[in-house]
């Protein structure tokens, strides 16, 4: 069996630098992927504070993927539903609705505790993170990366690699090195943000938000008794007068204010931090061999909690590329899509985070208005409340227009047919639904694309047998990379209740190619061999053959 090796390894093919959620998702997602990596950090320490902390449904479902879903729900607090105070009166209250998941909730966790089950997980499965590693210079041919670094003993150590990944987040000297400027702008406005402990008489299940005509308060519960995490703006008053280090009794008066509870007391304060916002990014990925991701590469306001989520994203768009073309199965070029596909959603996160931060501290009457009136009656109108929700959890982010998504029809009718278009697209998140075996157990659809290498989904009730055939015999040239799972009465899963079928709209579309991130790649109306063929052409290298068995490192859960 092939030995992954994610530490003391002089040549690994991939250094990460940063040890963070961004680097360790892409670290973990690498070593189930076969790939000889190293996780290197500048710090002698993991953290020991919360910074951000909220974990969105797509998150969730990508950390399922990694074998860490249930430690961290076991840990974190799940907030199915949501509260507007104005002025100290309940103006809205509803329940987080989403459909295709099986996690139709927020998870409050601090990123510490979060960072120890992502290590813990690495850990079991043989890798580490290695401390007290500074990087100082890099360079890079054709044919790999050279990276330069300085240990506390101020000794000196050259490591070479075939791609280097700078995930040390908002000062990354990767960034820094390639000569990436972060383009953009600072807002003028302060928040703090603080974990402590207060004795509040509000249900665990919510996530709370106390508005005034220019102030707010952003409060969700730990799942550890008394313990919330709160967010809020500063007047201009108090942005002048506070220090860069905001006191306990400067936070009480704060909270105590704004929640319209004189008489609360807080306490044991894990942490209480100041900061400006900013709206900032880098215009490309890529250079060359290395690459940024995560805050290395961005940094927008925290309102609306998608800061972690979007980095991590963009760990498993990357890691399962990068697998490819250390495999020899795709071209490098295969790497270019990543800012093809996430500089979109990126764009769209910071504008979301943008809208999100005017409402909460703009200063205008348009965002007043908005914030104090018209969102909350909007917000109990269940369609737009179900809509907003399932943009804020991250589930409808799509890359519909990446290279890598291709859809074919039988005729130009039925791609302008509203049926074609009611059903999941090439480039959207593949739904998830329940299925079951030839003997009735039941099974998530998603725990079959838990599979490191490509889905083919087909929906096969109504579909000649020989057609079936045809397709097995033309996608076995892909050994291992390419599964096929046939849905209906004769396959692998069965849909006995069509719940699947209606779902994915099997009536008018019999086929699609599920990508190893969860994405679909290719749809197709119809069981044809030729369109499919012709789009694995354009992944795949000529000529691939499957990898051993022995390379794919099964997926299981790990309690830290």
């Amino acid at each position: 069996m092939k030995t992954i090796t994610s530490s003391l390894s002089s040549n690994p093919e991939v250094l990460i630098i940063g040890s963070g959620p961004t680097g360790l998702s892409l670290a973990l997602d690498l070593h189930q992927r076969g790939v000889n990596y190293r996780l290197l950090e500048k710090l002698d320490h993991p953290l020991v504070f919360s910074k951000a902390n909220t974990q969105m449904t797509r998150t969730l479902e990508m950390f399922d993927r990694l074998g860490v879903a249930e430690a961290i729900m076991e840990i974190g607090n799940e907030l199915p539903k949501a509260a507007i105070f104005k002025d100290g009166k309940l103006i809205s209250n509803f329940k987080v609705e989403m459909e295709t998941t099986t996690m139709p909730f927020l998870i409050n966790i601090a990123q510490n505790q979060l960072e120890d089950i992502l290590r813990a997980k690495l850990k079991a499965m043989g890798g580490a993170v290695d401390y007290n590693w500074e990087l100082t210079d890099l360079e890079q041919t054709e044919n790999h990366v050279t990276a330069h670094f300085l240990l506390p003993n101020g000794q000196k150590q050259t490591l070479q690699t075939q791609y280097l990944i700078g995930t040390d987040g908002a000062h990354s000297q990767v960034r820094q090195l390639l000569a990436l400027p972060l383009e953009g702008i600072t807002y003028p406005d302060s928040l703090v943000v603080t974990d402590l402990y207060v004795n509040l008489d509000l249900v665990f299940d919510t996530s709370y938000m106390w508005i005034h005509d220019q102030t707010f308060l952003l409060g969700t519960p730990y799942r550890e008794r008394n313990y919330w995490h709160f967010v809020f703006n500063l007047t201009p008053t108090q942005a002048e007068t506070w220090g860069p280090h905001p006191t306990l009794d400067q936070v009480q008066d704060i909270v105590r204010e704004r929640i319209g509870k004189p008489e609360l007391q807080l306490y044991d304060p894990t942490w209480i931090s100041r900061f400006r916002i900013h709206k900032r990014k880098v215009s490309k990925y890529r250079v060359g061999r290395v690459l940024v991701i995560g805050d290395a590469a961005h940094l927008h306001s925290p309102m609306g909690g998608k800061g972690l989520g979007n980095s991590a994203q963009e760990a498993f768009n990357l890691s399962w590329k990068l697998a490819s073309v250390l495999r020899g199965i795709a071209d490098p070029k295969l790497l270019d899509t990543i800012e093809e596909e996430r500089l979109p959603i990126l764009h769209s996160v910071m504008q979301e985070s943008e809208i999100s931060h005017l409402m909460f501290v703009g200063k205008q009457p348009i965002f007043r208005l908005i914030r104090n009136y018209m969102l909350p009656l909007l917000l109990k109108i269940k369609p737009i409340a179900r809509t907003v929700t399932n943009q804020n959890a991250q589930i409808t982010d799509h890359y519909r227009t990446s290279s890598l998504t291709s859809q074919h029809t039988d005729s130009p009718n039925i791609a302008r047919s509203k049926v074609w278009k009611q059903g999941p697209q090439a480039g959207d998140r593949a739904p998830d639904i329940c299925l079951e075996h030839p003997d009735g157990t039941p099974i998530m659809l998603f725990e079959v694309l838990k599979h490191v290498g490509w889905i083919l989904l087909v929906f096969s009730n109504d579909v000649k047998p020989n057609q079936i055939h045809q397709l097995r015999h033309s996608v076995a040239v892909y050994g291992s990379h390419v599964k096929m799972v046939e849905i209906g009465t004769h396959g692998e899963l069965r849909d006995p209740q069509g719940l699947a079928a209606q779902l994915y709209t099997a009536s008018i579309s019999k086929m699609y190619l599920v990508r190893p991130d969860g994405y679909i790649g290719f749809r197709s109306q119809s069981v044809q061999s030729t369109p499919l063929l012709r789009y694995l052409e354009r992944i795949f290298l000529p000529k691939v053959t499957s990898l051993p068995t022995s390379q794919f490192i099964p997926v299981k859960e790990v309690q830290p």
